[in-house]
């Protein structure tokens, strides 16, 4: 008799009988205690197996429910912007546009035209882009009145709030 271990835990055991007494050798007690060590480590791999699909599972539907909260989120706050009663859009350090929200759409223009353009195709004066650089300076929110023109040259007076967009890792990403 031999034990079959996983670990320091006997779960079974190798029993071998002959006929004939004292048939097994020494060289049979080896080959043997080599086949019921190498029975323990297949079945603990196979434990091990099981128990990470398992886990893989669960894992699989966390990611898919965290998945689905994300989606959730996002589509309401992009309900949110895209329902606001004012033009709402982001722009990087270098003045280009990165997010608009529908409502600039009143200017004649998409949002896919302005996305990646710079903030001043849509300025008549410079004071803007000086806003714009001093809130990337000073790191403080600005309120400035501007006029933007639209995509039939008509002007719009505005007043347009500056605040800087921050991330602990980059310091100001854009406003």
């Amino acid at each position: 008799c031999l034990p079959v271990c996983t670990g320091d835990k006997v779960i079974g055991v190798l029993n071998l009988s002959h006929k004939r007494r004292n048939f097994f050798s020494r060289h049979h007690e080896k080959v043997f205690s080599i086949l019921s060590a190498t029975i323990g480590h297949l079945i603990t791999f196979v434990r091990l197996q099981k128990d990470l699909e398992s886990l893989n599972r669960d894992l699989q539907l966390t990611v898919m429910e965290r998945t689905r909260e994300i989606e959730e989120s996002n589509e309401y706050l992009r309900n949110i912007f895209d329902n606001a009663s004012d033009i709402i859009f982001t722009i990087d350090n270098e003045g280009r546009f990165t997010f608009l929200n529908k409502r600039v759409e009143d200017l004649g223009y998409t949002k896919d035209e302005l996305v990646g353009q710079p903030f001043d195709c849509l300025l008549i004066s410079e004071e803007g882009i000086r806003a714009f650089v001093n809130v990337l300076k000073q790191g403080d929110k600005k309120t400035v009145e501007i006029d933007l023109k639209g995509k039939d040259d008509r002007v719009w007076q505005t007043l347009c709030s500056f605040t800087p967009l921050k991330s602990s890792s980059e310091g100001i990403t854009g406003l």
